[in-house]
């Protein structure tokens, strides 16, 4: 009988939304060698679900059925135009919400974490998960 709440084969993967679409193809690759490593990869992050179209040769050889997408919805704007700096600064702090809380919320299902793309802004959240005993 299996137990309930193992996650000695869980992984999380948390990678800031950057806008650019080589991070999505980054994070897709990695995904794929964990997911031929671990039981269940979660990744979390943001507009990953939009970048699909892009990354699907990437995902090939994945074993799709360990991946799981935590998608924030949000990412940061593009450098190609203009944003004002205060929505930008919004946008950094919805961010830094919504990726605390899907931490917590995932607290218990995962074993260990890893922070993939964008760490410096990701502090608060590797400051709280190496508090939970997560981060790695």
């Amino acid at each position: 009988m299996k137990k309930q709440g193992n996650s000695s084969g869980t992984i999380a993967v948390f990678s800031f939304p950057l806008p650019s679409r080589s991070n999505y193809a980054l994070l897709a690759n990695l995904a794929t060698i964990l997911s031929h490593v671990y039981d269940k990869v979660i990744i979390v992050t943001g507009d990953l679900i939009s970048a699909f179209p892009h990354i699907i040769d990437d995902l090939k050889p994945a074993n799709k059925s360990r991946i799981f997408i935590y998608d924030l919805r949000v990412k940061l704007p593009s450098r190609d135009r203009y944003v004002p700096f205060i929505t930008k600064l919004f946008i950094f702090i919805k961010i830094q919400v919504y990726i605390v809380t899907a931490s917590i919320r995932l607290s218990n299902m995962i074993k260990s974490a890893l922070f993939f793309i964008g760490i410096p802004h990701m502090l608060p959240l590797i400051l709280l998960l190496r508090l939970m005993k997560k981060g790695s």
